[in-house]
């Protein structure tokens, strides 16, 4: 007994030498590809002009052989007699051995285990086998033949002929189209994938950079205050609102938010005033939007983020990322700020959502929210950061420092 692996001539050297010289071959794959259809005619050809016999077992699940690769195989069989060739219809359970068996006057060498016949399985892939030698009189012998006894009169092998190849060929053509189409999507799909070893690298590199840490104890210092200010904001409300109340909101929103408007901007965020002041228009549905956002920020994600969404679509001025800053400021550890830094950070690393051309306040429902909240928890999780206002900061810097360069 021998164990068979892909170092050196692995697989490709292993079946040579459990049929070569064989005056009766049995072999059962699930999957033919052309390589490995070339290399069995190889092997078989001087076994069947030797006056050898072979049966050959294909499987035709999920449409991976190629009806290529069985017509060399016909082809074969056609011009030696001796070679008999049996496809396998599709069926609820998988045709799945790898089987190869020899007989000869010295007895029965057999290869089991995981490679089909395919150029990969012969050579590059990750393959185990269990090479085996036993007389032809053995109990073992005697059960290799048996099974494949059991395939020949299963009734789910039919012999191949030119006419039941055509047949397969015309059902696996549109099917080998589909997979190309998917193929092309795993491809696309992997050049945007994340790079753990990068994201931490990044990170790294984000802890040594003694701007970027200034930058971040300077917002978390600017967070607890922001939180005050937002809290004062929803003060203002369950009134009728004054002239002196107006003053505070708009001199409170100055601090809050970011632009030239002479505030503090303890948020690193965007600002309402770029609308010539448009949501002060409208003074109680703002201070709503804090009075509400105090309560929804300890909602879940979802049912918060629903509650201010609706409150700031009525609002001029106001957006996705004011909306996340009001809840993210009164919960830090419960919601994340979402905005197109964000996104082009997130992007950079390989986590991309759909819709994310479009992060309007209305095409980011609760449900999208959630869903590009936990690309950023994931990162979060990953890099350790204690909440998300730390993530958004790294994200930040991802942005300006390798997506703008």
């Amino acid at each position: 007994m021998q164990l068979i692996t892909n170092a050196g001539d692995g697989h490709r050297a292993a079946i040579k030498s459990v049929l070569g010289g064989s005056r009766e071959v049995l072999v059962a794959v699930a999957f033919l590809k052309r390589a490995g259809a070339a290399f069995l005619c190889e092997v078989l050809r001087p076994i069947l002009l030797a006056k050898g016999r072979a049966r050959v077992f294909v499987g035709t699940d999920f449409f991976l052989t190629e009806p290529e690769a069985l017509q060399s195989l016909l082809t074969l069989s056609e011009e030696l007699k001796g070679l008999e060739v049996f496809v396998g219809s599709r069926a609820k359970a998988t045709f799945h051995p790898k089987t190869y068996a020899g007989f000869s006057s010295s007895g029965l060498r057999c290869l089991i285990g995981s490679a089909n016949l395919t150029g990969g399985a012969l050579g590059r892939n990750i393959e185990t086998s269990i090479q085996v030698e036993a007389p032809e009189t053995s109990e073992f012998a005697t059960e290799v033949r048996e099974m494949f006894g059991c395939l020949a009169n299963s009734g789910r092998f039919q012999v191949l002929t030119p006419l039941s190849l055509l047949a397969y060929k015309s059902v696996w053509r549109p099917v080998d189209k589909a997979r190309d189409k998917f193929e092309k999507a795993v491809k696309a799909a992997e050049i945007g994938q994340v790079d753990l070893g990068k994201l931490g690298a990044y990170y790294q590199q984000y802890l040594a950079d003694e701007e970027a840490q200034a930058d971040l104890a300077e917002r978390t210092a600017n967070r607890k205050i922001a939180r005050s200010v937002q809290r004062k904001i929803a003060r203002l409300g369950g009134k009728q609102v004054s002239g002196s109340d107006r003053v505070l909101l708009k001199t409170y929103l100055q601090d809050l938010m970011s632009g030239a408007n002479g505030g503090r901007h303890l948020w690193p965020s965007d600002n309402i005033f770029r609308r010539a002041g448009q949501g002060l228009k409208a003074p109680r549905k703002m201070i709503a939007l804090f009075l509400e956002g105090q309560a929804a920020s300890k909602a879940g994600p979802a049912d918060g983020y629903g509650v201010l969404r609706e409150i700031g679509l009525e609002l001029e001025g106001v957006g996705l990322n004011l909306v996340t800053e009001v809840l993210s400021t009164y919960a830090p550890k419960r919601y994340a700020v979402v905005n197109r830094n964000t996104e082009k950070a997130l992007a950079y690393l390989g986590l991309t959502f759909a819709g994310a051309s479009s992060l309007s306040l209305k095409a980011v429902t609760p449900a999208r929210y959630v869903e590009i909240q936990g690309l950023i928890s994931a990162v979060r999780d990953h890099i350790g950061t204690g909440d998300f206002p730390e993530t958004d900061a790294f994200l930040n810097w991802i942005f300006h420092r390798k997506v703008r360069g």
